[in-house]
């Protein structure tokens, strides 16, 4: 009798244990549901990938970051990939590579310290959570760069506390 219960105990174990990881999915399901092509960041830092090819034609991996309400003080690390067609960077000012689209007041609540780390990469620290500030917050910004000197851009999504 007590080997049965002792099965019993560890098969329920197993099942919660599943059921955490169903949960997670389900999460990042219902993410790319709302926002197609999207991605759920469930831990730090969160990268995004920029390729640009010919013609400034620039793609974003993923196009809609969304930061998962779990995380506090998240790191969103930009990057912009090697095998982009040419000599691409981010535009040279310190704080110019990765800017809010106005309004900035929301966008300057919840990002804070912007670093160009180098020519490819580009950090910002979001906080993630606001006082008072409601889930599933939307932050429109451009990513500026140059592609052989010509100044090109691309306009991805956050969405925080989702």
């Amino acid at each position: 009798m007590r080997t049965h219960w002792l099965t019993c105990l560890a098969l329920l174990a197993v099942a919660a244990c599943a059921g955490d990881r169903v949960h997670s999915s389900s999460r990042q399901e219902d993410f790319r549901r709302d926002y197609s092509g999207g991605m759920l960041c469930t831990s730090a830092p969160c990268t995004v990938k920029i390729t640009v090819a010919a013609g400034c034609n620039a793609t974003v991996d993923p196009p809609t970051l969304g930061v998962d309400t779990s995380l506090d003080d998240v790191t969103i690390r930009w990057e912009i990939q090697s095998e982009s067609f040419g000599r691409v960077a981010f535009v040279a000012a310190p704080a110019d590579g990765i800017n809010p689209k106005p309004p900035p007041g929301p966008w300057n609540a919840e990002f804070k310290r912007p670093d160009r780390a180098s020519d490819t990469v580009f950090t910002w620290l979001d906080k993630n959570k606001v006082e008072g500030g409601h889930p599933g917050r939307r932050h429109d910004y451009n990513i500026d760069m140059t592609q052989e000197g010509a100044p090109c851009h691309v306009d991805p999504i956050i969405i925080n506390d989702y």
